[in-house]
């Protein structure tokens, strides 16, 4: 459930802030904009806290396990062993990038179908099949 606080339009809010720093008095603002003054309290008290920003942005930028160099290296090792499992894959990920975290299966799979190179698994053939 939403607080009352988010369902307040960000004017109003910019408003009530806006005469809490000239000086005057916000809870009259509050009032004819009919908003609590608890809740005008908190849009100021908020406001105070993030350094007179009255919204805080929303998500952000999410950290990428996937960069390009471990996208360089699946490709190298693909191309130099393309016999290699994911499994062995993985292996070499961590010897060739010991610092980047580590990546499960899944996610070089993934990797994998990005860089469009099919995933089958290899089977010893008779040469009577050939």
């Amino acid at each position: 459930m939403a607080s009352v606080y988010s369902k307040i339009n960000t004017d109003d809010k910019r408003r009530i802030y806006e005469s809490y720093v000239r000086g005057e008095d916000y809870v009259d603002v509050a009032r004819l904009l009919n908003i609590k003054r608890t809740t005008a309290y908190n849009i100021v008290k908020r406001a105070e806290q993030n350094h007179g920003q009255i919204e805080r942005p929303r998500g952000g930028h999410r950290h990428a396990k996937v960069t390009d160099a471990v996208r360089a290296v699946v490709r190298a090792v693909v191309e130099e062993h393309p016999d290699f499992t994911i499994c062995n894959i993985k292996r070499e990920l961590r010897t060739r990038l010991p610092q980047s975290p580590a990546i499960s299966q899944t996610t070089i799979s993934g990797i994998l179908d990005g860089l469009l190179v099919p995933t089958k698994k290899l089977e010893d053939a008779p040469a009577e099949r050939n």
